[in-house]
């Protein structure tokens, strides 16, 4: 069975149940022994559970960006292509995602 590689500290889109069908996630840990990766999960939607970002992911856009408030598990088949270019600049927006994935993993 071919199962495409999945590399940790990168950007992919992520199958979902949202209206798009699809959500920006960053792969941070991965155990593929077990095919599953834990993942911070990107949106542009304002929410409850959200944690807006100082800078979009996204260098070519400037709407907002919000990271949620916990971390997932994801298998390698919800995962769509590669997203290329984008990347978390500012500091703080690092600071609180390394906040969220300390906080998860206690």
């Amino acid at each position: 069975m071919f199962r495409r590689r999945i590399l940790e500290g990168r950007f992919y889109w992520r199958f979902d149940h949202s209206p798009r069908g699809i959500h920006p996630a960053y792969v941070y840990k991965k155990n593929d022994k077990k095919n599953q990766y834990n993942i911070l999960c990107f949106t542009s939607n304002k929410g409850g559970q959200r944690i807006k970002l100082n800078k979009n992911i996204n260098p070519r856009s400037n709407s907002n960006c919000y990271v949620l408030n916990k971390t997932f598990i994801a298998r390698n088949s919800s995962f769509g292509g590669e997203m290329f270019g984008c990347k978390v600049t500012d500091p703080r927006d690092k600071a609180t995602m390394k906040y969220i994935i300390r906080k998860e993993n206690r």
